[in-house]
């Protein structure tokens, strides 16, 4: 798939309205107060805060210069550096998928650093956390991403033209007889969605495996349960939306990417077989365009840190006569 178009709709459509986005939302934050900001964790819930944090920029560092590794990789297909001959932009379409694992795996390194309780024996309350529900709602929309994108890579592989690059219009014919073929690309057909597939679950398997480790994290030493549970929450959801950032924005560079090749390259007469493509591909377009706004804001609201359970906003710590 063209590097190109897939730069433009990641950066004009995708990047540039979800900061616009983000900016809206600190602003709301800021300006109308944010109660949920008002707790006041303990030393060792901010030295625990402190290394989670590091742990998640060390992860989105490692994707980001993954992604730049592989946009530096030749486009043609051909050469010395192409990874897959005859397939132009082979690297770039895979991409997204080795940003995830390399994601995961300084996320997986990371969650190994934590500091062992030692010293003092330790009690807290058992707690059973699986995968399930440690991810909820954000890896159940993780997982019907993920769907969408395998359904509509079958679907674009069945359809595609000779060599699955691109798709064949049907043939029209002119006032005067004449009969003219077209085809667009490039198109997401099986010398792309076969190895999108194949990056797709291992990109999977990568983020349940590292969730696991999250879920079965030793509590923090002297960090009180429910800044545990919170900080753990928190690395799970950044884990999550870091993954579905990527996962969506393959998508919707899928979807914009086929719905283009769909249109026609120009105007058909009346009542022309396949004139009905050209609304599937607007609608393709808008489809792939929403889905990557809606899952880089999903992914990048994951940034802001969980609340404990039960905190108090700071007014109702001044009632009850606590410092704030």
């Amino acid at each position: 798939m063209a590097v190109g178009l897939g730069l433009f709709v990641v950066l004009g459509l995708v990047v540039l309205p979800v900061l616009v986005t983000m900016l809206a939302v600190v602003l709301v934050r800021r300006l109308g107060g944010d109660n949920g900001a008002g707790w006041d964790p303990p030393e060792s819930a901010v030295r625990a805060r402190r290394h989670e944090l590091l742990i998640a920029s060390a992860s989105a560092l490692g994707a980001v210069v993954c992604a730049g590794v592989v946009l530096s990789l030749p486009v043609t297909g051909t050469g010395r550096g192409a990874l897959a001959p005859g397939v132009p932009g082979f690297a770039q379409a895979v991409g997204p998928f080795a940003a995830v694992v390399v994601f995961c795996a300084v996320r997986a390194v990371g969650e190994l650093t934590w500091p062992r309780p030692t010293g003092t024996v330790r009690t807290a309350p058992l707690v059973r956390r699986t995968v399930r529900s440690l991810g909820g709602a954000r890896l159940g929309r993780l997982l019907a991403t993920a769907l969408v994108l395998v359904i509509a890579l079958v679907v674009f592989g069945l359809v595609a033209g000779e060599g699955g690059r691109q798709f064949d219009h049907p043939p029209v014919t002119s006032p005067d007889g004449w009969v003219s073929e077209s085809s667009r690309g490039p198109f997401p057909g099986w010398p792309y969605g076969g190895p999108l597939l194949a990056g797709l679950v291992v990109a999977l398997l990568a983020t349940i495996g590292t969730l696991r480790l999250i879920a079965r994290r030793s509590p923090l030493a002297g960090v009180p349960g429910e800044h545990d549970a919170a900080v753990r929450a928190t690395s799970a959801a950044r884990l999550l939306g870091g993954v579905q950032l990527l996962t969506g924005g393959t998508l919707g560079i899928t979807l914009w990417i086929a719905g283009h090749a769909l249109r026609p390259g120009g105007e058909l007469p009346a009542g022309a077989p396949g004139a009905w493509l050209s609304g599937v591909g607007v609608v393709l377009m808008v489809a792939g365009v929403a889905i990557g706004v809606a899952s880089g804001i999903s992914g990048l609201l994951t940034a802001m840190p969980r609340r404990p359970a039960g905190a108090q906003a700071p007014a109702a710590r001044l009632t009850g006569g606590v410092r704030a």
